[in-house]
């Protein structure tokens, strides 16, 4: 199976999900923004800058290089990330009524075959059939 570089698309998600401007991205990078220009064009870039860039965005190089889905990962992360702040701010009380209604919520995706589904669709992406 061949991987597709999706560097190039990768590095504009994650501009696009920051909200910040070209300079800012490579200012965050610490790059040199006609640098960061240039792999954004053709997603080609040394070993040394592809490393320095996984390392300033705390992704592995494979998912920065081949992963399709990686700038709305690390959104759903960081997602997961305030909702369990907000989780562990809640009372003793409410955090056992928030397992219950999301244990009732997964009975009724296991039960309907959407976790399965979601499984299958996932594996046959990832060409893992």
């Amino acid at each position: 199976m061949k991987r597709r570089n999706n560097l190039s698309n990768n590095l504009k998600a994650f501009q696009k999900a920051r909200h910040i401007t070209q300079t800012e991205f490579a200012q965050a990078l610490d790059l040199p923004k006609s640098t960061l220009q240039a792999v954004m064009l053709d997603g080609n870039t040394t070993l040394e800058t592809l490393i320095h860039m996984a390392n300033a965005l705390d992704v592995t190089l494979d998912e920065l290089v081949f992963d399709s889905c990686l700038p709305e990962k690390e959104g759903m992360i960081r997602w997961l990330l305030t909702g369990a702040s907000w989780y562990a701010e809640q009372t003793a009380e409410g955090q056992e009524q928030l397992r219950y209604h999301i244990r009732g919520i997964l009975e009724l995706l296991k039960r309907d075959g959407v976790l399965e589904a979601v499984t299958d669709a996932e594996h046959k992406r990832d060409g893992n059939t």
